[in-house]
């Protein structure tokens, strides 16, 4: 993990993040051959024919987000921030498995030293996602708080014309123990906020990497019509295409687009005796750089109090 802070003026603070990641295997075995004699006294070998395996197997993981976030106060009272970056994350999976059957020479097993049947299996998969992102904040004394933010998410899941879709979403607060006409109840009640907020966020998590496409199954060993027991009656079977729906987009069923409006008084606090409050600090994250169906921002408050029955902690 690379991470980079930049704050070359007063107010602005630009991050750069990279994370790559990579898990690989190598492995190879030879079975080899022994005699074994059972209860009845049976010699048999085992196994009844050796095979050697050379199996490979790895997978790359590279993110990186860049963003940037200006913060302002005018006339005191009045705060502003606005955050926007970028984020990209590509994923590439790959797994091969060979088995080589009856060795010519065992002191020295390898693929082109079998006289038998030599069998190839793989898999693969690989997706990417991009996004760029913003959110903007304002207050006024803390007492009126509004927040507007949006994504701009793609994915390799979909199809290239309805790759991309936009996500919004904005709440509003109001600290009603900011209030003047509140200032006779701050003995007992620390904070009373409602809140209203309104957002749609992406889901990519149901859809498969592929799943946009019609695929046809296939099997170069079919035995239909066929003597199974002899190997070299074999033939190569292409099944029927699957459906895909035209509207395999960011607001289909397997990707669901969700809109969430909700109003409610987020948080209420009070204490049985007078508290001092000595001080407060609260952090933002950026945004999710995946489009997993993450909110767009995270938030991260605490507050200390002071009284005669000791420190309380709040978090949030």
């Amino acid at each position: 993990l690379f991470r980079s802070t930049f704050r070359p003026v007063k107010g602005l603070e630009a991050v750069f993040e990279y994370t790559y990641q990579k898990q690989m295997t190598d492995f190879t075995y030879f079975s080899g051959m022994w005699q074994a004699t059972d209860i009845q006294e049976t010699t048999k070998t085992i196994p009844s024919k050796d095979y050697y395996i050379a199996r490979h197997f790895f997978d790359t993981r590279n993110s990186f987000n860049a963003y940037a976030t200006y913060k302002i106060d005018v006339a005191q009272d009045h705060h502003f921030s606005l955050m926007a970056g970028f984020s990209q994350e590509d994923y590439d999976y790959k797994y091969y498995n060979t088995q080589a059957e009856e060795q010519a020479l065992i002191d020295i097993p390898s693929m082109g030293n079998a006289q038998g049947k030599v069998t190839v299996s793989d898999s693969y998969a690989d997706f990417g996602i991009r996004s760029g992102f913003f959110r903007f904040n304002y207050d006024y004394k803390g007492k009126y708080i509004l927040e507007v933010s949006g994504r701009y998410d793609g994915s390799s899941k979909f199809p290239k014309d309805s790759r991309f879709a936009f996500f919004p979403s904005f709440s509003m607060a109001w600290n009603v123990a900011e209030e003047n006409f509140m200032s006779g109840t701050r003995k007992w009640l620390n904070q009373l906020k409602p809140r209203f907020s309104y957002g749609s966020i992406g889901n990519q998590a149901s859809a498969g990497y592929y799943d946009y496409i019609a695929s046809m199954g296939l099997s170069t060993k079919s035995t239909v019509w066929l003597n199974g027991n002899d190997d070299a009656n074999y033939v190569t079977q292409l099944g029927t295409p699957g459906l895909v729906s035209a509207n395999f987009t960011s607001g289909s069923s397997a990707t669901r687009r969700t809109s969430s409006p909700k109003a409610s008084i987020c948080r209420v606090y009070w204490a049985s005796q007078p508290r001092t409050r000595t001080s407060a600090k609260c952090a933002r994250a950026a945004g999710s750089s995946s489009w997993d169906g993450a909110a767009t921002s995270a938030r991260r408050c605490s507050t200390t109090w002071d009284s005669t029955s000791g420190t309380t902690n709040r978090r949030s």
